[in-house]
């Protein structure tokens, strides 16, 4: 089963940073994932929440500060330039991007976000080292339109996490994340995935080294986690590294 680094590491240290990222690349994580927001002045940041609240000492929406504002704040909060730069001594690894900038907050600036994140992953190379994951199968399906299917794309199931979506999430989806109560233990959603060619993955709430089984039993291809080091070690001692 493959690993992916949960916004790289959320134990050992700060989400979103160049320090977690590394901790997980170095623990022998297969993938890191992480979220995109665009700054009021148009650079992508890495920060899971809407809002600068949580992570920072400072308050307020991230559309609504620029870059430089930010890293006022909190200089350890990268871009996605910055992020970029700094994995290059890691040329295997693989990236899971979380576009944070949803249309139902404004469509405008959510296909701006986007179009500004792709062209990053663009720049670096890495249409082929990557996944495209939003909650938004309009945000998902406006990438598939746009970069005429040349991205993978990373939805969650069941489908209805989704929102609104025009087309079938099973014709152009790669992998999608078990979501909600009850989903790892419920085997149909793997094969209704496995069955309509979509992989299933899942996601951080899998834990222990008897989930990670279950799941892999079940079909799932990846997990994702806030702790690699500890993950790897159960997967090796189940035989499934």
């Amino acid at each position: 089963m493959l690993v992916a680094g949960h916004r790289g590491v959320r134990v050992g240290a700060p989400e979103n940073t160049m320090e977690a990222f590394l901790i997980a690349a170095k623990a022998g994580a297969d993938m890191i994932e992480t979220d995109t927001h665009m700054t009021k002045d148009g650079v992508i940041i890495l920060m899971h929440d809407h809002t600068i609240d949580r992570t920072t000492s400072g308050t307020g929406l991230i559309r609504e500060k620029t870059c430089a504002e930010i890293k006022a704040i909190a200089p350890e909060v990268p871009t996605l330039e910055e992020f970029l730069e700094g994995m290059k001594d890691y040329p295997e690894m693989t990236y899971n991007f979380e576009l944070k900038d949803y249309p139902a907050d404004g469509e405008e600036w959510a296909w701006e976000s986007m179009r500004k994140t792709i062209e990053l992953v663009k720049k670096y190379g890495l249409e082929d080292r990557c996944v495209i994951n939003s909650f938004s199968g309009k945000l998902l399906e406006k990438v598939d339109a746009e970069y005429d299917h040349r991205f993978r794309l990373h939805g969650f199931y069941p489908y209805h996490i989704l929102g609104e979506c025009d087309g079938n999430p099973m014709e152009y989806l790669f992998c999608a994340c078990l979501w909600g109560a009850g989903s790892l233990e419920n085997r149909q959603l793997y094969t209704d995935l496995i069955e309509g060619g979509v992989e299933p993955w899942v996601g951080a709430s899998v834990k222990t080294k008897e989930q990670l089984k279950l799941a892999a039993d079940n079909g799932a291809k990846l997990v994702t986690t806030d702790d690699p080091i500890q993950t790897i070690q159960y997967l090796k001692e189940l035989g499934l590294r």
